[in-house]
């Protein structure tokens, strides 16, 4: 599922694809360091060739021009994965997100949502048994009070690539935001200068979202939500299964 949207992405965007999986430190009881070692290798190499197989039996012909690397390391995964994604470096991070229970989540905690978290790139995360679908329209949520609006820029990218739709839905916190309303819209048509107007709708929104937020993606049937990442947390509604991305 997660792969075959990596290879949707990467087709239209001109990518490769690393497969990226992080071994976790086995457990081995009273057995030696030269134990440890060789679990971690049997681990390493097994985890490899699962990700090799799968490379092998679910990439369909019209995909075999895509550049794709296997990459598995013995670490823990949170911090493998945002180094890897240095190191690569990697434009975009893709993860699946499972089903899983709040009980689970306050002991366990999700790998997933650490990564959004602490991520310093985009994370694209893949709700469970989503199939893939094209980006026809695609939503971004952006707070008044934040003054950087560079991402726009990734975002137009996006839309010119998928030829979608784009809803710039803005977040006003108070009425000294909403004056600012004008000068936001210009710069966001500047941006989207290429794309036609009848492709960019520009809202308006309040802090406290509620439904609104839901209802209006439902409506437009939208399939790409991003959000960006700031130390001032946003009440966030409740999300439907559309793919999400946050930059």
């Amino acid at each position: 599922r997660v792969y075959r949207n990596a290879l949707e992405i990467a087709k239209r965007m001109g990518a490769s694809i690393t497969l990226f999986n992080a071994v976790q430190f086995p457990y081995i009881g009273k057995g030696t360091i030269g134990d440890l070692k060789k679990t971690l290798h049997d681990l390493i190499d097994a985890n490899r060739k699962k990700l090799s197989n799968l490379v092998k039996e679910n990439t369909p012909k019209a995909f075999s021009d895509i550049k794709i690397d296997v990459k598995v390391e013995a670490d823990y995964p949170i911090d493998s994965i945002l180094e890897t994604a240095r190191s690569l470096p990697a434009d975009l991070i893709i993860m699946g997100m499972r089903n899983r229970s709040k009980w689970d989540l306050f002991w366990f905690g999700s790998i997933a949502n650490d990564i959004l978290a602490n991520a310093d790139r985009p994370v694209l995360a893949i709700p469970p048994e989503y199939d893939f679908k094209p980006f026809t329209n695609m939503a971004c949520l952006i707070h008044y009070g934040f003054s950087d609006m560079k991402n726009l820029e990734l975002w137009e990218e996006w839309v010119t690539r998928w030829d979608a739709t784009f809803h710039c839905i803005l977040i006003a916190e108070n009425a000294l935001d909403r004056l600012k309303m004008d000068a936001k819209q210009e710069k966001i048509r500047y941006l989207f200068y290429e794309v036609p107007a009848a492709q960019v709708n520009i809202i308006e929104m309040g802090e406290d979202l509620g439904n609104a937020l839901s209802n209006y993606i439902d409506q437009h049937k939208i399939k790409l939500i991003g959000m960006e990442h700031h130390d001032k947390t946003i009440k966030k509604p409740k999300m439907p299964d559309n793919e999400f991305l946050d930059m």
